[in-house]
């Protein structure tokens, strides 16, 4: 076995046969991931309890189709990380802004509802919801959360068509192309 070796480009990495390594295959994959899971109907996790035919009570869990988009093209983004060009980083920078401002206006929507509601409005809350406020965060109970969540949706989706344009202006798409 020889003891020097050469340090090569990620980017020019290819295994013994086959298609090996190739950056734009792992885009595609990772582009379709986000578009598959961009077309399922966006619905926050559920847990149900079903009893076996054995008397047991079991918790079965439906996943929250929400944050596993967002986390899709959160792996997209990391993806293309060493290609992001100033384009992108200020419309990323745009993007991130306006999630964070939305994000505190409604937070102050929810202090303003608990600050108004009454003593007894707010028993009400505890006992059925185990709900208090928390400064800087959104009660799962109450709809500011979900309002949040689709703003927040809508601008992962604005983020996505952000880093399909990147990879355009990065030639990855005409890569795949020629291959086809």
């Amino acid at each position: 076995m020889p003891d020097d070796f050469d340090v090569i480009d990620v980017e020019d990495y290819a295994a013994g046969g086959g298609d090996g390594f190739s950056k734009t295959s792992l885009i595609m994959k990772t582009a379709n991931k986000c578009i598959d899971a961009g077309a399922k109907e966006k619905k926050k996790d559920f847990r149900t309890e079903k009893m076996d035919r054995l008397g047991n009570l079991t918790v079965v869990s439906d996943e929250d189709t929400r944050k596993t988009y967002m986390e899709c093209i959160q792996t997209f983004y990391d993806v293309l990380a060493a290609d992001f060009d100033e384009e992108f980083n200020d419309a990323y920078e745009n993007i991130i802004k306006n999630i964070r401002k939305e994000f505190e206006r409604l937070c102050k929507v929810e202090k303003q509802e608990y600050l108004d509601a009454t003593p007894q409005v707010k028993q009400i809350w505890f006992k059925e919801d185990k709900y208090y406020y928390r400064e800087g965060m959104m009660h799962e109970s109450k709809p500011f959360l979900d309002e949040f969540y689709e703003f927040k949706i809508e601008k992962y989706r604005e983020l996505f068509r952000e880093l399909i344009k990147l990879a355009k202006r990065c030639d990855y798409w005409r890569d795949q192309l020629l291959k086809g």
